[in-house]
């Protein structure tokens, strides 16, 4: 019987990747140096700030440098000037820029009030816990998910797909993997981290993806929309209770 819903945070609750796009384009780009792609530096920052924050977790790097380190390395990698109060003012201004611009997805509160009339709600997800926490006060669904029930990269120091962080998810809230759904969009992290621990999963499908031989058909529904959440969740009722 199914009584925990986990839920990613990005790319599954709200469009993550067009506020970060257009962050770039109004903050990195024009610090561009000529005759570079500003698509190349995009990628050089994207980079840094993932090995970056696995440094941070590992506690090789403060907080908040985790935000404006990757900044800094990647426009010294591509010769332009960066000391520390020029990298903290870009990452300021991309993350006001970023934080302007996400919305929930349309039917994100809907979904999130109808389960939690009768489910436990919880999140898993890679990222550190003063921005995903932002992120919910901004997208207006922080009061869906407690602190103890929220279980990311920083404090939990494990990143998706690892099997590692459901399982710490799971044993907090005291669910039995047939106990539990996930809720996610990311192939590699979400649908095979979540399939991993025998932890059934729909799938927020918005790219048009094929599902790998080796994930199992039957852990896995698919959708396109966030408002096809809850008509799948029927379809793993239907199967297992």
């Amino acid at each position: 019987m199914i009584r925990v819903i986990f839920f990613d945070l990005d790319g599954t609750l709200y469009d993550f990747m067009g506020p970060v796009e257009a962050a770039q384009q109004e903050v990195i780009a024009p610090l561009t140096p000529p005759g570079v792609d500003p698509a190349e530096l995009f990628m050089a920052t994207w980079e840094a700030n993932d090995r970056i924050r696995r440094q941070y977790l590992a506690g090789e790097i403060k907080y908040p440098r985790v935000l404006w380190l990757p900044f800094q390395e990647a426009l010294r990698a591509y010769g332009v000037p960066c000391d520390e109060n020029m990298a903290k003012k870009v990452a300021q201004d991309y993350l006001e820029a970023f934080f302007r611009r996400i919305k929930p997805y349309p039917a994100a509160r809907q979904v999130l009030e109808a389960l939690s009339r009768d489910y436990e709600l919880g999140m898993i997800s890679n990222g550190i816990w003063t921005l995903q926490v932002q992120k919910l006060e901004v997208l207006g669904l922080r009061h869906f998910f407690s602190d103890d029930q929220m279980f990311l990269s920083d404090n939990t120091g494990l990143f998706k797909p690892d099997p590692r962080i459901f399982h710490c998810a799971l044993s907090a809230l005291r669910a039995e993997p047939e106990e539990a759904l996930f809720v996610g969009d990311d192939l590699e992290a979400d649908v095979k981290g979540a399939t991993s621990v025998g932890m059934r999963i729909i799938w927020l499908n918005t790219m048009g993806q094929e599902l790998p031989e080796d994930v199992p058909a039957d852990m896995v529904v698919e959708v396109e929309s966030l408002a096809h959440v809850p008509a799948a969740l029927e379809k793993f009722i239907r199967k297992v209770g």
